[in-house]
C-alpha cells in the first residue's frame, strides 16, 4: 500500500471498534468497485477476456473487515452483474 492511510483497508484485523472506516479507505473501497464493474463489463462485451484468478481475488479482497463492510453497505447500489458476482462469492443472498 503505497499510502499509509489506507493499509487497514487490507488489514485482515483492523480495530474498527476503535476507529470506524475512514472516508478515504470508504473511497478506495469503491474504487475497487468501480473498476470491477468495469472490467465485468468489458469481459460481457467481450472487450477481454476474464482476468486469471479474478474470482480468487474478489473473494480475498471482499472478506477483508474493510472491504466486506463498504460492500454490504453499498451493494444495493451496484449492477447487477456486480452484485451478483461478488454476492456469489461471499455467499451473500
Amino acid at each position: 500500500m503505497l499510502e499509509p492511510e489506507l493499509a487497514r483497508v487490507v488489514d485482515p484485523n483492523p480495530p474498527l471498534h476503535k476507529v470506524p472506516i475512514t472516508p478515504a479507505e470508504r473511497m478506495m473501497v469503491n474504487f475497487v468497485l468501480l473498476h470491477l464493474h468495469s472490467t465485468l463489463e468489458a469481459v460481457s462485451a467481450g472487450l477481454t477476456g476474464e482476468p486469471e484468478a479474478l474470482d480468487r481475488d474478489i473473494r480475498e479482497f471482499f472478506t477483508l473487515p474493510i472491504p466486506r463492510a463498504v460492500w454490504i453497505e453499498s451493494r444495493k447500489l451496484r449492477s447487477g452483474r456486480t452484485r451478483r458476482r461478488v454476492d456469489d462469492l461471499l455467499g451473500l443472498e
